[in-house]
């Protein structure tokens, strides 16, 4: 991700869900990965499944509302924001 190769690392977060299908951070990462990959069904269907699936995941939630609404912020931006507003970053238990 911090390389930019967002194609690459949505491929090595599917192995990750694979093997550990309840980490929530994996599905998030893929998710956002698809976004800046210009893949935004692919995005936004994994966001939907992460909110019904983890339903106070925040930073799911803002990404989803931040397309809608047509904003591309930085992952460490998208941090911020939720870190003023409180939210918690931590992995959501399932």
């Amino acid at each position: 991700i911090q390389r930019e190769r967002y194609d690459s690392a949505s491929v090595d977060y599917t192995r990750a869900i694979e093997l550990s299908p309840d980490n929530s951070t994996y599905w998030f990462n893929r998710a956002w990965c698809y976004d800046r990959a210009d893949k935004q069904q692919l995005s936004r269907s994994q966001l939907e499944y992460i909110i019904r699936r983890w339903p106070t995941f925040s930073q799911a939630r803002l990404l989803l509302r931040e397309q809608a609404e047509g904003l591309r912020r930085s992952m460490s931006t998208t941090r911020q924001v939720l870190s003023t507003r409180r939210f918690s970053n931590k992995q959501q238990k399932p």
